[in-house]
């Protein structure tokens, strides 16, 4: 099956998503599998904060520091 889902909700994204498309204002940020294209810098130019992801056995949390 392939689903398609826009959120904002990148818990979900970083718990669930196989791939991931991330755009701001018009322009493609980052695209591809989740774990290798959800990183701390492209979060942080994607908010415009700095943030830190936490991963464990649970999942992963996603932390604004700004």
């Amino acid at each position: 099956f392939n689903d398609l889902i826009a959120a904002d909700e990148w818990e979900l994204a970083l718990r669930f998503a196989d791939d991931i498309v991330a755009i701001r204002d018009g322009r493609l940020l980052a695209a591809g599998p989740v774990d290798a294209t959800m990183t701390e810098a492209m979060l942080a130019e994607l908010y415009d904060v700095r943030v830190r992801i936490i991963r464990d056995a649970d999942g992963a949390a996603i932390r604004f520091l700004d």
